[in-house]
């Protein structure tokens, strides 16, 4: 039985032997060991039990592991447990993978980040209708619904983001589109 920190961590990175791999992986403690092996051990099952052993509170380590580990499942409890709002901004503004960037949008909640996705976003429209659609300022709503051509504003209608009756009536009768 190998206890030796040291042993588990060199074991569960270079045995030849997954299932030997994984039962290392099941003993490790040692966070950045797990980090390392949650993001390049070959086998996903082997990558999914490092993560879930994982303390998971160092936003960094989870922000990094969302844009940059192939397993989906991976990045999804990455995802899952990132809740600093910058990270996640960033993640919805620049992730590589599209998936990551939508759920990425849809965890953050600072009105302010969602603003900035909604107002500058041009390079993903589905991120920017995402953030547009957790925007609580109606007033806002529309100061940026009138900056887009119509689809976007019919689709903050039709799903019930903008509400405001002044609001409508304006983008009723003024609406060039």
């Amino acid at each position: 039985r190998l206890t030796d920190p040291k042993g588990l961590i060199f074991v569960a990175q270079n045995d030849s032997v997954s299932y030997v791999r994984e039962a290392a992986v099941k003993k490790l403690t040692d966070q950045e060991a797990l980090a390392a092996i949650a993001q390049n051990d070959d086998e996903e099952y082997i990558r999914e039990a490092a993560i879930k052993k994982l303390a998971l509170t160092d936003q960094e380590l989870l922000a990094e592991l969302a844009r940059n580990v192939p397993d989906p499942l991976v990045r999804g409890i990455a995802l899952d447990n990132l809740t600093d709002q910058d990270l996640l901004a960033d993640l919805a503004l620049n992730a590589p993978d599209s998936l990551v960037r939508y759920a990425a949008a849809e965890n953050l909640t600072d009105q302010d980040l969602l603003t900035d996705l909604a107002r500058n976003n041009s390079a993903d429209w589905h991120v920017r209708e995402i953030a547009m659609g957790k925007l609580t300022d109606q007033t806002l709503l529309a100061d940026i619904a009138r900056r887009f051509f119509w689809p976007l504003r019919s689709a903050l209608v039709r799903c019930g983001v903008l509400t405001d009756q002044k609001i409508l009536a304006d983008f009723a009768q003024n609406d060039p589109d």
